[in-house]
């Protein structure tokens, strides 16, 4: 069975992790910036308890269509951005203990380092949208920091090298947003609306910026979107797939989407019913749709 494991913050969030935006605006590295940074400030200004990833986008697109003149706005936002991977980079660095009994530890323990584990025919493709390295420290944490760890981490590093004879043929992680140890990606969407003065601000233009052909997904027997709010700023990455899945016109796939309480179902629900050109309907009818609550106790076992 060919996988695709979908991350988003949600994922790291449930783990225990500080990676919100609020967790980031109440940080140092946030408020060092207040004094003299006018893109920080109106963040600061426009921030509500409900503000997520995708809202600070929208704000960044907001900020530079009513600041077209604004000729400091590049330095301030090199500044934020760096403030941001300092934040995350210390916060991936001081990670000792992962939530052992979230969600997501154990689904992902239970399923992709037990049953799947047991099988040679699957293959896994993870795409992180998250600038951690979480993924790798839940391993760590499966397998404890013993000798088996260090095994696991020094032969996926030479994986590459390794060719037909390689371990983790199987199992390839990408990272559309970049990383901290690699540089992260904070922007907007190509298609927000944003001055020709600030075109800076989009993703694309980042360095650290490598997106993932969303071929991947349609060749997949299986797609798992695990705390990935499906946001319009990421929606050019999934439309294709969410479209043709609910036209018919693609082979029938397990499809899982993690939501979390109420509120994220309904958000989940609005995102669901654009990238489908407003056929949920036939999403459901054409493939098997699991739409899974994260706050669950009975998460994992829905997956």
């Amino acid at each position: 069975m060919k996988i695709a494991l979908i991350l988003g913050n949600g994922f790291d969030l449930n783990l225990g992790l500080p990676t919100s935006f609020r967790d980031f605006l109440n940080s140092k590295y946030f408020r060092n910036l207040l004094s003299d940074n006018s893109l920080c400030q109106y963040m600061q200004n426009v921030a509500n308890s409900n503000m997520g990833w995708v809202d600070v986008e929208y704000e960044l697109a907001n900020y530079s269509m009513n600041n077209p003149r604004d000729n400091n706005l590049k330095d301030d936002y090199v500044e934020l951005r760096q403030a941001l991977a300092d934040y995350i980079g210390e916060v991936d660095y001081g990670i000792e203990e992962i939530d052992t009994e979230s969600q997501a530890y154990l689904s992902f323990g239970d399923y992709f380092f037990g049953s799947m584990g047991h099988n040679s025919n699957d293959s896994l493709i993870i795409i992180n949208f998250n600038y951690t390295h979480s993924i790798t420290k839940l391993k760590r944490n499966l397998y404890g920091n013993g000798f088996m760890s260090k095994f696991l981490e020094l032969a996926e590093a030479l994986s590459p090298l390794m060719g037909e004879n390689n371990p983790f043929a199987n199992v390839r992680f990408l990272y559309p947003h970049g990383a901290v140890d690699t540089g992260i990606v904070f922007g907007v969407d190509d298609a927000s609306l944003i001055s020709p003065k600030h075109t800076f601000l989009k993703k694309s233009t980042c360095v650290s910026y490598d997106p993932f052909n969303p071929s991947i997904l349609q060749r997949a027997d299986k797609v798992i979107f695990w705390g990935h709010s499906l946001g319009e700023s990421d929606h050019a990455y999934f439309i294709d797939f969410f479209s043709a899945q609910a036209s018919g016109h693609s082979k029938r796939k397990e499809i899982v989407i993690t939501y979390y309480g109420e509120d994220g179902y309904d958000s989940l629900i609005e995102q669901l019913d654009v990238l489908t050109n407003h056929n949920i309907r036939g999403l459901k009818v054409y493939n098997s749709l699991k739409l899974v609550d994260s706050s669950s106790p009975e998460c994992r076992w829905k997956l």
